[in-house]
């Protein structure tokens, strides 16, 4: 193990907390408007409004009740439980944990940043560069992972208060581990524990950070190059003591995959079950991995037309040309780097870093499978590492000021589509409404039109609720879900006799059920037509033994 690592500092620690300072509240001012943010009926009426366990006075539930989790994440219910019990169900304090937890995650970030541009540096992997170059790079590279508009639906949705907490705990893992290999062994036995604490309780919250560990071994080989991996004579040594080091995070990481699995069979009562190789095959499940990790390639540059949710992975051709470019643009760009990678081995490593965090992310068990917003939380690190590299390699050719002008010029472009697309999460009408047109044509759009349909009556608003139900109807006529709403709707209102073509479409498509004859009998016998209704009752009788 190698010890002061770090090259000598001429930055007072004050100016280093200004910094982590202006880092946290940029952070915090471009995604304040989620505090004024209400519940969605995007899971958050599942998880937290309507999770009748977050009002229970016992906190082991949330150790050993895994119905309502997808995933095994007893901090994160701890946290939303702990929440509840000191401000009731007020949607600000829940979206405050996320908020809070972001912007000290950038501060974190910044903090890596900064360490391991001290290390390249020293380690001679850079040119050299100021002090004050370092870290303005630190700074911009924290806040172009901070303020990405990708990071709204993390930091904008309440239940996604997951990955908030869980990327907290995780960034703070790995500035423990950096530090730790820069100190005397020991404090070195001490942050090593630090950092094995912040990863399982990473774990504990989300296990979004599965193949984290894998990053300190990469760490190791590319940029603390530790008993000079690079060395043959002791190469072998070197691998096998970094690995040996590993375990303490490969057996909590394996665990908590197991349980994960476990989970995510046991909860099928509210999440469909992992489909069968049977159902969702070997090919198309390799082609869609290879097709997610190009998506979170390119999709960085690209950060537009977001929403929760995209189809392209709904039903698919794996021989399709975007799946086929997905598999050249990985496999061209891992052969440049691996080309390059005597010249460039920290791009190198940076590129294998980001093919391992982005793994649990690839649906390889999913069909169907969303490459949504949150997924490029982890793997994004690695254009902030990228980014701090670059603008320090580019200060050194160039002047400061236009180097530094250009990214100031990408953050605020960056943080004016973060600001905008925060105020699409303000309520369910306004994220279902952007939704849908973001959608456009997609079948899936009736999906959502459906749930803005529910959002409109739960809230007192009849009329419309009729009116979208109608334009959804237009759409998919046949949709079983939208004539059993609006006919439920129009019997509340007492309009038996317009409920009853909805009740004739549903059962046209599903004649076998006895919900909806009964339904439909109870409606005609509200117009006196007793002699069907009755017939209808029968059926539903019939239907129902």
């Amino acid at each position: 193990m190698a010890h002061s690592d770090f090259a000598k500092d001429n930055l007072t620690t004050g100016a280093v907390l200004v910094a982590a300072a202006v880092v946290l509240m940029v952070t915090l001012a471009i995604f304040s408007g989620v505090l004024q943010a209400d519940f969605v009926m995007w899971d958050d009426d599942l998880l937290i409004t309507g999770n009748h366990n977050l009002t229970d006075n016992s906190i082991w539930w949330v150790f050993t009740d895994v119905d309502s989790m997808q995933r095994y994440n007893p901090l994160t219910f701890l946290a939303w439980s702990i929440t509840y019990h000191l401000t009731g169900f007020d949607p600000c304090w829940f979206h405050f944990g996320n908020w809070l937890l972001h912007g000290l995650s950038a501060v974190l970030l910044y903090l890596v940043l900064r360490d391991l541009l001290i290390i390249a540096a020293h380690k001679n992997l850079l040119v050299r560069f100021t002090s004050f170059s370092r870290e303005l790079a630190a700074g911009a590279g924290a806040l172009l992972w901070a303020l990405h508009p990708l990071r709204v639906e993390p930091v904008a949705w309440a239940t996604d208060r997951t990955y908030c907490q869980a990327m907290f705990f995780l960034i703070g893992a790995l500035l423990f581990y950096v530090k730790a290999h820069d100190i005397s062994p020991r404090k070195y036995r001490l942050f090593m524990l630090l950092s094995l604490f912040c990863y399982i309780c990473s774990l504990l919250s989300y296990p979004l950070g599965i193949t984290f560990f894998v990053v300190f071994l990469l760490l190791d080989i590319f940029l603390l190059r530790r008993a000079e991996f690079f060395c043959p004579a002791t190469r072998y040594a070197a691998l096998k003591e970094a690995l040996r080091e590993k375990l303490i995070f490969v057996l909590p990481a394996v665990a908590f995959a197991a349980v994960a699995v476990l989970v995510r069979y046991h909860s099928n009562a509210i999440w469909d079950p992992p489909v069968p190789l049977s159902q969702f095959g070997l090919i198309d499940r390799i082609m869609q991995s290879f097709y997610v990790w190009s998506y979170y390639l390119w999709k960085p540059f690209y950060p537009v037309k977001l929403a929760p949710i995209y189809t392209a992975l709904l039903s698919f051709d794996p021989y399709s040309p975007p799946f086929e470019l997905g598999v050249a643009l990985i496999v061209g760009v891992s052969a440049l780097c691996f080309f390059l990678r005597k010249r460039w081995p920290f791009l190198f490593g940076v590129w294998l870093c980001y093919l391992v965090l982005q793994v649990p992310f690839l649906g390889i068990f999913e069909h169907p499978h969303f490459p949504v917003d949150r997924y490029s939380l982890l793997s994004s690190l690695c254009f902030s590492v990228l980014a701090s590299v670059v603008l320090v390699r580019l200060v050194a050719m160039l002047s400061p000021l236009p180097v530094f002008g250009g990214m100031s010029i990408v953050l605020v472009l960056f943080a004016w589509l973060s600001f905008k697309q925060v105020m699409v999460w303000k309520n369910s009408e306004t994220l279902f409404t952007h939704t849908i047109q973001t959608l456009g044509d997609d079948p899936y759009r009736v999906q959502i039109m459906g749930r803005l349909a529910t959002y409109y009556y739960q809230i007192g608003q009849t009329e419309r609720a009729i009116e979208t139900l109608k334009t959804l109807l237009n759409v998919k006529p046949t949709s079983y879900k939208a004539n059993n709403q609006l006919a439920s709707i129009y019997c509340a209102k007492g309009q038996f006799a317009a409920a009853l073509p909805h009740y004739e479409k549903m059962l046209n498509q599903d004649p076998d059920n006895p919900q909806a004859h009964y339904d439909y009998g109870v409606a005609l016998r509200k117009l006196d037509r007793t002699a069907e209704a009755e017939q209808q009752f029968r059926l539903a009788q019939s239907f129902g033994k």
